[in-house]
């Protein structure tokens, strides 16, 4: 993998990170 291919799946792995526990949270909570 390149440098660049590198920097830019950093961000976008933290993005999915925070989109998936926003996912589970708002799921637990509908639950409630």
């Amino acid at each position: 993998m390149t440098q660049e291919g590198l920097s830019l799946s950093r961000p976008v792995q933290g993005y999915l990170m925070s989109l998936s526990t926003y996912y589970v949270r708002s799921e637990l909570f509908s639950y409630n």
